[in-house]
């Protein structure tokens, strides 16, 4: 059955804001989740470099990039140096990023051509970035390993990662934010935190999550693309 473009976004991060005791109290129970958490019954390019860039940026060179992420840089690169406004990968994608709205964590923004960057993982010093699979989050499903995938900062500066490994995992209760994992790799059962900890936490690293639909469900599972910084 198909999900409103609203239900479907909030089944993306549903699962982790209310198990890590992080972004909720934790004395929250299953009567204090809010409604829309309950269960609902629905179904190879030419290089150079970036002529505005300087070479070097605190120290770091500068990727080098193709002419088509050059100017893919030129139109998201309006922001603040910190913030991340795009994610680049040659040949494959180039969606902008959004920040979720403050004291939104659940905002996982539907509009094609768009990533949402998760705070709870920034909290944790990692890069998240969320997408749909109904929408933008279609496109993760493009990247390999060894692929390169490029974040852009709003001064134009680049963090360039390398696809380490793709890991995919059955929720066994789609709806339900206390659902458990199974990996699909080994058969290894994880509860929601031990998966967070697992993609959002550690040393620096990219992690792109989108959902697995299988069998005529849409949040059947997780897809979790990690990538390595590589500068």
């Amino acid at each position: 059955m198909h999900l409103s473009p609203n239900r479907h976004r909030h089944i993306l991060v549903a699962w982790i804001l209310v198990l890590l005791g992080i972004l909720l109290p934790k004395e929250a129970s299953v009567g204090r989740v809010p409604s829309w958490w309950r269960p609902i019954t629905a179904s190879g390019s030419s290089y150079t470099s970036v002529s505005y860039l300087p070479a070097v940026s605190g120290g770091v060179p500068i990727p080098a990039v193709s002419n088509e992420e050059s100017a893919f840089i030129l139109s998201v690169a309006n922001g603040p140096a910190s913030e991340i406004q795009g994610v680049y990968s040659d040949g494959l994608f180039s969606l902008r990023v959004v920040q979720q709205p403050n004291g939104n964590l659940d905002f996982v923004n539907m509009t094609p051509g768009t990533a949402t960057q998760f705070k709870a993982a920034g909290d944790h010093g990692i890069t998240g970035l969320l997408a749909d699979n109904a929408a933008s989050g279609a496109e993760y499903y493009r990247l390999q390993i060894g692929v390169l995938v490029d974040v852009i900062y709003g001064d134009g500066s680049i963090k360039r990662y390398k696809v380490a490994r793709i890991e995919k995992y059955q929720a066994l209760d789609p709806y339900n934010p206390y659902s458990g994992f199974v990996d699909l790799k080994d058969g290894a059962s994880l509860s929601a935190g031990q998966l967070f900890n697992r993609v959002y936490t550690g040393s620096d690293h990219l992690t792109l999550q989108t959902c697995l639909a299988n069998q005529g469900v849409p949040a059947w599972g997780r897809t979790f693309v990690i990538a390595l910084p590589q500068n």
